[in-house]
């Protein structure tokens, strides 16, 4: 009889574990691809034109750069890559865009120390021969071991269907307008510095990132652009960067020619002398969102320093009125628990983008406990916006865990909570919990405002699967449902795998 009982439990939890699985790719497609490579990074871009996101893998620093590139079908993906690009030695960073109408998809740029490239696709494939674009001469000075790196230098600034290309020389930003056929003009010089960072913040001095003439081998500096979007309220894209603390905006007139100098500035040096004292080189992060849903770009800022015996966090918005902020920010939301900056995004889908901060206390006490445990709980508090304001107390807080190993950070684990998705298609962001103890993934479906609670009490669908470090949310077949992307690069594994929605 004893027997029978625990057979019966077996039998009753393996069951009710297939149900969480069955369901689970009822919604989704799995796929899974393989390669002979380690991931550096990965990036989603319609390279073909075709409305369905491709994949881009860039392999780890070897003789030869390469790029796996996976072109999406209308069924999905294939295990093996489409295309395996051998990057040209020389390129230091890349980007992707539409700089031509002489081809059939996007074309994949990258710059030189003393020209611009790019490769094109002809015939579903990209030619491994590159052409060149101009002729430069750039603050990028020579590869870096990590090099090619992405970074954004390619927009379509004046909307004629065409990209144009922003260039950073040492003391300006060169912004180049596409015309048909690949040709490039240099349309002018806005006094923009560069933005310097690389993949790691140890690896230069601030003093080597003062004149080009210092720079190391595996410095990498970026476009100095923030965001380009309507700031004024005059339907042309405006250029918002951010250089040396402070935020510094650019108008298009109707020439489109941008303004040499800023036309205003937001200094960011905004704590307290007191705070100062207490809180010794804060860092913070600037976000260029349209909190309102007004079509005009606003400012959010966060502050944040954690100290042995102090926290403190400052988000400030500064709201965009008609093509006018206000250097004095319209609110500001204050916390000894928030760490990092905000995620900003439309929770309950009501076209306001609201705010989670993630909380955790950070003071002697609790710092010394996750020394001891090696396990770090925190919360992330969902901030509903109204008309770009924000009450004080959240709407809802998710509970999530982690837990550290000191010797290899990169192998943390926990139970990890991601708002990005939605998963039943309504509007409504759900949540997407990753579970490393159980290696489950669990989906929590996102309520309507009516009900008193955010999300489901039990989760909609699960599935039990190898779990990476990084789970990344894309609609990559544009369904208006996300799919699910597991980025193996963290654990240095030689695959990709994703749930592709039905």
């Amino acid at each position: 009889m004893k027997k029978f009982v625990i057979f019966f439990a077996f039998s009753l939890f393996f069951s009710f574990n297939l149900i969480g699985q069955s369901s689970f790719l009822k919604i989704f497609n799995r796929f899974e691809m393989k390669f002979d490579h380690q991931i550096e990074d990965i990036f989603f871009e319609d390279l073909n034109n075709d409305n369905l996101e491709d994949i881009l893998i860039q392999t780890k620093a070897s003789d030869i750069k390469k790029l796996l590139i996976f072109f999406q079908r209308k069924e999905g993906f294939d295990f093996a890559p489409s295309q395996i690009l051998n990057f040209d030695k020389n390129a230091i960073i890349f980007d992707v865009g539409n700089i031509t109408n002489q081809y059939q998809g996007r074309e994949i740029v990258y710059l030189t120390s003393s020209s611009l490239r790019f490769y094109y696709l002809e015939e579903n494939l990209y030619n491994p021969e590159s052409i060149k674009l101009i002729d430069i001469s750039s603050i990028f000075l020579s590869p870096s071991p990590e090099s090619p790196v992405r970074c954004q230098f390619i927009w379509d600034v004046n909307e004629d269907k065409l990209d144009d290309l922003f260039v950073s020389e040492p003391k300006n930003l060169t912004l180049f307008l596409g015309e048909e056929n690949g040709i490039f003009k240099e349309s002018q010089k806005i006094d923009s510095n560069p933005f310097f960072t690389t993949r790691s913040p140890f690896r230069f001095s601030l003093e080597d990132s003062e004149t080009a003439e210092n720079f190391s081998q595996k410095t990498i500096t970026r476009v100095p652009v923030l965001y380009v979007g309507d700031f004024n309220g005059n339907k042309r894209k405006d250029i918002i960067s951010i250089f040396k603390g402070e935020i510094e905006v650019f108008f298009q007139n109707e020439k489109n020619k941008f303004s040499k100098e800023p036309d205003f500035k937001i200094n960011l040096d905004i704590l307290t002398e007191k705070e100062k004292k207490k809180l010794l080189h804060p860092i913070f992060t600037v976000d260029a969102a349209d909190l309102n849903n007004n079509g005009l770009i606003d400012i959010v800022v966060s502050k944040h320093e954690v100290q042995a015996m102090a926290s403190l966090s400052k988000i400030y918005i500064h709201l965009n009125k008609k093509g006018k902020i206000n250097v004095t920010p319209d609110q500001i939301l204050v916390s000894e628990s928030a760490q990092g900056n905000p995620k900003i995004l439309d929770i309950n889908g009501d076209n306001h983008l609201d705010l989670i901060i993630t909380e955790a206390k950070m003071g002697l006490f609790q710092i010394i406990k996750i020394l001891i445990t090696r396990k770090v709980t925190f919360e992330n508090a969902i901030y509903l916006g109204q008309g770009g304001k924000y009450p004080e107390l959240p709407a809802a807080k998710i509970k999530s865990k982690m837990r550290f190993d000191f010797e290899k950070l990169e192998e943390s684990e926990g139970e990890i909570a991601y708002f990005s998705g939605d998963f039943s298609g309504d509007g409504i962001k759900d949540i997407l919990k990753k579970i490393d103890e159980k290696n489950m993934l669990a989906v929590f479906l996102g309520r309507s405002e009516a009900r008193k609670k955010m999300f489901s009490k039990k989760a909609s669908y699960e599935i039990k699967e190898e779990l990476p470090m990084i789970i990344i949310i894309k609609d990559l077949n544009n369904d208006k449902i996300s799919d699910i992307i597991f980025n193996f690069r963290m654990d240095e594994k030689k695959k990709l795998v994703l749930f592709l929605s039905k």
